[in-house]
């Protein structure tokens, strides 16, 4: 590859997708990816950590010098594509039938990455004023220990500064352009122990049973009124994503059941509001404190960008390239923004997200060739280059 053979974004999103990058196997994606960059002009560094079995690769690249700085934020790492007979085609093939591109990660998120990277070759062949950077890494779809948190932590070491943040995460479902992101609640998860007293099935009597009270607690969780959204974030919401209680047999109340519970919360809460929250419901279901323990696994504040001119960059662009209005968002997943926010606003923006992770994940190819276009207009717009 060189600079004056750049492949376009559809033919750069098949080589990313070629390259089997399921957390935390990088197999050559960073590379390539780095290499692209490099022959744009790009000074890049490709940031390692990780123990033996979680080995990562990060990749940070700079063009340009000074402010304003624009860092464009992704992964290059994908979710395990499953059940390979469900697949059309195979999921790391990168086929393209009827102009839909095929692949493990075309929506989430390599197209969105050769998007941003071939339009990065726009502002190259422009005179332009500031810096464009990408962080790119390996380990955001499980983990992102060793992630875009080590990628800042390395750019806080050398002095680098960030003035504004596009992620181009997938948004909005439906069509392209549907709604861009301007935040997103945070993730608030818990593992729920609820301790009995074991026994036979016959003599209830002479024992405790810890599900009892664990389904009634999560029925009255599941159907609690949290709020109804406030701004641009949609209500607090809560999903119970595990039951376990590992018993093998039928005749046997079990002396312990587990749960997991996930809260996605706008700013009307915080972490510590939710817990106490939780601990206080649980006194109208066990008998006594001590039988439930609720243990924070982690949690992640809701982030709000509030910068108007860059949200006004984002939503013109979709705009004059799509001919859309597009939806200003707080919802959705989390994405690696919620780590880039405590240094700089941040927008999102990419292809629909209805396909990501699933089985066929698909993307239709026009919509990579116009959000090309989309960023191409906002890089122009950010860096005040003139596009008559």
């Amino acid at each position: 590859m060189n600079y004056n053979t750049t492949p376009d974004s559809v033919t750069f999103t098949q080589q990313l997708i070629r390259c089997k990058s399921v957390t935390p196997y990088d197999n050559g994606v960073m590379d390539l990816a780095a290499g692209f960059l490099r022959d744009l002009g790009f000074k890049t560094h490709v940031i390692e950590g990780g123990p033996a079995d979680w080995h990562i690769k990060n990749l940070y690249a700079e063009f340009g010098h000074g402010a304003p700085h624009l860092t464009v934020v992704g992964h290059l790492d994908v979710v395990p594509a499953g059940d390979l007979s469900q697949w059309k085609h195979d999921p790391f093939a990168a086929d393209i039938e009827n102009g839909v591109l095929v692949g493990r990660g075309s929506v989430d998120m390599k197209s969105g990455f050769a998007c941003a990277a071939v339009a990065a070759k726009y502002l190259v062949d422009k005179e332009f004023r500031g810096t464009l950077s990408f962080l790119v890494t390996g380990d955001e779809e499980c983990g992102t220990e060793h992630g875009t948190r080590a990628i800042l932590k390395w750019c806080c070491d050398q002095g680098i500064k960030f003035d504004a943040c596009l992620v181009a995460e997938p948004t909005g479902n439906g069509y392209l352009g549907q709604a861009f992101c301007v935040g997103h609640r945070g993730s608030f998860t818990v593992d729920l122990l609820s301790c009995g007293v074991q026994g036979h099935v016959a003599h209830p009597e002479k024992a405790l049973n810890p599900i009892t009270p664990l389904v009634g607690y999560l029925n009255f969780l599941k159907g609690k009124i949290w709020d109804s959204g406030v701004g641009k974030f949609p209500p607090t919401n809560l999903e119970i994503t595990s039951i376990d209680v590992g018993n093998p047999v039928s005749n046997v109340i079990p002396s312990c059941a587990k749960a997991r519970l996930n809260i996605r919360y706008n700013t009307l809460h915080t972490a510590e509001s939710l817990l106490n929250d939780l601990r206080t419901a649980k006194s109208n279901f066990f008998a006594s404190s001590e039988n439930l323990s609720i243990t924070l696994q982690y949690n992640f504040d809701p982030f709000i960008c509030d910068d108007e001119k860059l949200i006004q960059y984002m939503k013109s662009s979709i705009t004059e390239i799509l001919g859309t209005e597009s939806d200003m968002s707080a919802g959705g997943g989390t994405t690696d923004g919620r780590f880039v926010s405590k240094y700089c606003p941040v927008v999102e923006f990419g292809v629909p997200g209805d396909e990501v992770h699933k089985t066929n994940e698909s993307v239709a190819t026009d919509d990579i060739i116009k959000l090309t276009e989309v960023y191409k207009r906002f890089y122009a717009k950010f860096f005040a280059i003139d596009t008559r």
